[in-house]
């Protein structure tokens, strides 16, 4: 009896996955939301897509952290674990202060998957590492990169606690100092 639900999982899992109609509808979903053109309460609440979207974030950022640092393997995924379990966290404690718990699974699956989105595009850029015109555009570029994604954060977090955008934006980047800080502190390196 104690293994019908984690089969039940995995065979949604699979069937989703396996099923590219569905996995195009919520990358182009993602897509719409960095665009700003829909808001999280557009996804449905499933716990299979919340799921693969904190597993896709979670290898994209690891791999990402593989390519621009020479960090070894199991520190960057450790750090990056503890990254989703701070934000998860945080989401879960801010949400139920606030009286949206029902609105968690929507929200981390939005902020989830856009973050993995804007981890490929950094992925693709090309590293460029001498100092020149084509590092500062690169700087520029990474810089744009991280103020759009503070725009879609703000965006997600603006319509999930029916706050202005901009106050939600302060939000965002209060929370990407602080977040930014603690892992510092948790992992030095």
């Amino acid at each position: 009896m104690e293994t019908q639900p984690t089969l039940t999982i995995i065979y949604t899992i699979n069937r989703d996955i396996m099923n590219i109609d569905i996995m195009n509808k919520y990358i182009n979903y993602f897509i719409k939301l960095c665009f700003l053109k829909l808001k999280p309460q557009d996804i449905p609440a499933s716990t299979t897509l919340f799921g693969l979207t904190i597993l896709a974030y979670l290898i994209i950022a690891t791999i990402s952290t593989q390519a621009g640092l020479t960090k070894p393997l199991l520190p960057s995924l450790a750090e990056n674990l503890f990254e989703i379990a701070l934000l998860l966290a945080t989401l879960d404690i801010a949400l139920n202060w606030s009286g949206y718990k029902y609105r968690f699974k929507q929200v981390t699956t939005a902020i989830f998957g856009t973050s993995a989105l804007f981890s490929i595009l950094i992925l693709v850029l090309p590293r460029i590492e001498t100092k020149g015109i084509l590092y500062d555009i690169w700087i520029l570029i990474l810089l744009a990169l991280f103020i759009w994604h503070l725009i879609v954060v703000g965006h997600i977090v603006s319509h999930t606690f029916e706050i202005s955008h901009s106050q939600a934006i302060i939000v965002s980047i209060i929370y990407t100092l602080i977040s930014y800080f603690i892992l510092k502190l948790v992992f030095p390196i």
